[in-house]
């Protein structure tokens, strides 16, 4: 994408889940490590910030709100790095969970078979295979 920082990048990631959820039309929440852009958006939806046309990333800015506006979803900070909070992984929430695989998906670090464990629910399997490039 030739993004020129991790905010652009965080950004693109609230903006892609926002546009998916939009099709569901379901109560949803998106967890983001990014507080600057969780509150960047937020702060549009409010009215409390003005989105200026010189505004870094302001198109994607622009899109996000109006996505949000429109849908029965709320965008919300979460800490990132649960590893190093928490290192015992079974302890994870789901939103912990979602930023590590996050994280490590996006460092191409997500390789192989993954099992999930989360107290209550049953496990959950996931297996990524990149794309040949």
């Amino acid at each position: 994408l030739g993004a020129i920082s991790a905010y652009s990048m965080e950004l693109f990631g609230i903006l892609v889940a926002l546009s998916i959820l939009w099709h569901f039309q379901i109560p949803s929440i998106i967890y983001s490590d990014c507080e600057a852009a969780v509150k960047s958006v937020n702060n549009i939806v409010k009215k409390t910030k003005r989105l200026r046309a010189t505004t870094r990333d302001a198109e994607m800015l622009s899109a996000a709100a109006t996505l949000l506006q429109h849908q029965d979803t709320l965008l919300s900070w979460t800490k990132g790095h649960p590893e190093r909070g928490e290192p015992d992984a079974d302890n994870w929430t789901k939103e912990m969970w979602g930023n590590h695989l996050s994280d490590r998906s996006a460092g191409e670090r997500f390789r192989g078979l993954w099992i999930i464990n989360m107290e209550g629910l049953a496990p959950t399997y996931l297996l990524y295979t990149p794309f040949l490039r």
